[in-house]
C-alpha cells in the first residue's frame, strides 16, 4: 500500500511540473458539469502495529460526481459515493474479511492540463466525509457502532473526449473501532475508476 502510494504522489506532482506550463486561465464553457465514477478499491487499515486485520480488501465504488468550473484548468469537484472498503486477515482457509462500507462525499481542487483537442490530464487533491458501517469483525471481541470518517484524497486521471480513467489514494485519520491503545484502525484505499462526463 505504502508503495502504490509513493508512485501515485510521484505521479501527481510529475503531472504538475509538466503540465503547468499549459494552465488555461479562460472561461469554461460550463460553469457545473457532471459525470459517473465507478471502479475497483484495493482497501486495508492503518495505524498503529501487530494489528489482526492486516491484509488488504478487493472492493467497489460507485458514484457520481459533480464540477464547479472556476476557469478551464481548475475546478472545485465533489459528488456521493458509495465505497466498500475494510481489510481482511489471513487464515487457513483463506482471508478473513472485515467490511467498512461507507457514503462518502469528497472536496477536491481538480487542476486539469489539456494535452490536445480530446486529451486532457487531471490531478487533484483535497478531502472526504464519510458515515461508515462498521461491520463487527470476526475476530475481535468489541462492539461497533457506525461512525463518520475523515481523511485525505490525492489523485490524477485522464480524460479522453468524454471518457475518464484515473486512480487516488485515500487515507482515513478516524480510528473506526477504537480496539486498544496504540493499535488504530483507519481506512486505507486506492481507489481505480473508469467513468464518462455528460
Amino acid at each position: 500500500m505504502k508503495k502504490l502510494f509513493f508512485v501515485l504522489l510521484m505521479a501527481v506532482v510529475f503531472s504538475g511540473n509538466v503540465f503547468g506550463q499549459i494552465w488555461d486561465y479562460s472561461k469554461p464553457d460550463k460553469a457545473i458539469t457532471f459525470g459517473v465514477r465507478a471502479g475497483v478499491n484495493i482497501s486495508s487499515m492503518g495505524g498503529g502495529q501487530g494489528r489482526m486485520y492486516d491484509e488488504s480488501l478487493i472492493g467497489f465504488h460507485v458514484g457520481l460526481k459533480t464540477d464547479f468550473n472556476i476557469v478551464k484548468s481548475f475546478a472545485i469537484e465533489t459528488g456521493l459515493y458509495y465505497s466498500g472498503k475494510g481489510a481482511s486477515k489471513a487464515e487457513k482457509g483463506g482471508n478473513e474479511a472485515w467490511r467498512c462500507p461507507s457514503v462518502q462525499l469528497p472536496v477536491l481542487a481538480n487542476f486539469k492540463f489539456p494535452v490536445s483537442n480530446s486529451v486532457e490530464i487531471q490531478v487533484k487533491g483535497g478531502v472526504f466525509l464519510g458515515y461508515v458501517h462498521v461491520e463487527k469483525p470476526e475476530s475481535l471481541y468489541v462492539d461497533t457502532k457506525d461512525k463518520m470518517d475523515f481523511g485525505l484524497i490525492v489523485g490524477t486521471g485522464v480524460k479522453i473526449k468524454k471518457f475518464y480513467v484515473g486512480a487516488q489514494f485515500e487515507p482515513g485519520m478516524v480510528d473506526l473501532v477504537n480496539f486498544e491503545k496504540g493499535n488504530r484502525y483507519e481506512s486505507r484505499n486506492i481507489a481505480i475508476s473508469l467513468g464518462y462526463d455528460f
